[in-house]
C-alpha cells in the first residue's frame, strides 16, 4: 500500500511538472482510468481463480492461481517494456528554447534569491 501511494504521488507530480499547460487534466485523468482497469482487471482474474475453490491442495485451484501470477508478471513486463520505450522518447524529445522574457525573469529570480 505504501509503495502505490509513493508511486501514484510521484506520477502526479511527474505529470504536473513537465506536461503542457492544457493537457494537464487530460494527462491525470488518463492515469486515474488506467490505474482504475487495471486495478479492476485485476481484482477480476484473482477473484475469478479463488470463487468456489477453497482446498489449495487441488490441482485446479493451483493452475488458476499459477495463471494469475503468470498474468501479473505478463503486465509488468509489458509496463516495463512501455515505459522504456516512453523514457526513451522522453529523453531525446526536442525542448522549445524559452523566451527572452523568461530568459530575464529567470535571471532576475537567480539573482535575487542567490
Amino acid at each position: 500500500f505504501l509503495s502505490e501511494m509513493f508511486g501514484m504521488v510521484t506520477v502526479l507530480e511527474f505529470i504536473c511538472a513537465q506536461s503542457p499547460k492544457n493537457t494537464k487534466g487530460l494527462l491525470i485523468g488518463l492515469f486515474w482510468f488506467i490505474s482504475g482497469f487495471f486495478n479492476g482487471v485485476g481484482r477480476l482474474v484473482f477473484s475469478c481463480a479463488e470463487h468456489g475453490y477453497t482446498n489449495i491442495n487441488d490441482g485446479y485451484y493451483n493452475f488458476l492461481l499459477l495463471m494469475c501470477v503468470v498474468l501479473a508478471a505478463c503486465f509488468g513486463v509489458l509496463g516495463m517494456v512501455v515505459y522504456v520505450i516512453v523514457a526513451i522518447i522522453y529523453k531525446n524529445r526536442e525542448r522549445p528554447q524559452p523566451d527572452e522574457d523568461d530568459l530575464n525573469i529567470r535571471a532576475y529570480a537567480n539573482s535575487y534569491y542567490s
